[in-house]
């Protein structure tokens, strides 16, 4: 089992021992004036909290899976409505229905979230972390968006501000942080890669942005 899953696991143990001493300590004063007994079915009318706590999960299932977006979200949407919804229709449910629906939505989002991390979002991750500390080399591909400044100054801000040009490198190093640096090193050296408007600007770094948050690091092999 990955960390990552455990982590998760460990928050819905969390959620569902928060709920269980709410519970217990709620009867526990009405035992004291009315002989209340403890039921347990209400400790795990936590589905809404489970599927909240889930949130972290899903946002990373959507960066991985971008492909299942649109069903992603449908299904998350619908287990957080019908989670919100079980405790306010009393009358439509007893307490035994609601104790069974809440749950089913426990099983499938614990289930979902161990399946998920120890199948395909665990092995996308060891794509680009499971080599951190090890001394082999490995080739990664890296591409870095940048802008011209002088394509800027000439074109207009308003229309030129989103059209990035890019340069990829082919990067030996031994992780993705290596082979970032190599590549950024790289770029500021490369005698190919000059200003449109080179005349008017005295060095590169005058003249290009590098767009941190685009850059690509993909390990080859």
């Amino acid at each position: 089992m990955s960390p990552t899953s455990c982590y998760y696991l460990g928050l819905y143990f969390l959620v569902i021992s928060v709920r269980f001493f709410k519970i217990f300590k709620v009867y526990s004063k009405e035992k004291q004036v009315e002989g209340a007994v403890f039921k347990w079915m209400p400790v795990f009318f936590v589905s809404l909290e489970i599927v909240y706590t889930s949130a972290g999960f899903i946002i990373l299932l959507l960066e991985h899976s971008k492909e299942w977006i649109p069903v992603i979200v449908i299904l998350y949407i619908l287990l957080l409505y019908f989670s919100a919804n079980f405790d306010s229709l009393d009358e439509k449910f007893t307490e035994k229905t609601k104790f069974v629906f809440h749950i089913i939505i426990i099983v499938l989002i614990v289930g979902f979230t161990t399946y998920s991390f120890n199948s395909f979002l665990s092995s996308k991750n060891n794509n680009d972390f499971s080599h951190l500390n090890s001394d082999s080399t490995f080739v990664f591909k890296v591409a870095i968006p940048y802008l011209d400044n002088t394509l800027i100054q000439h074109l207009g801000y308003k229309k030129f501000k989103n059209r990035k040009l890019q340069v990829t490198y082919t990067i030996d190093a031994k992780n993705s942080f290596m082979a970032l640096d190599k590549a950024k090193s790289k770029f500021w050296e490369d005698s190919t890669i000059f200003p449109f408007y080179l005349d008017i600007v005295q060095d590169k770094s005058s003249a290009f942005i590098i767009d941190e948050s685009s850059i690509v690091v993909q390990l080859i092999k």
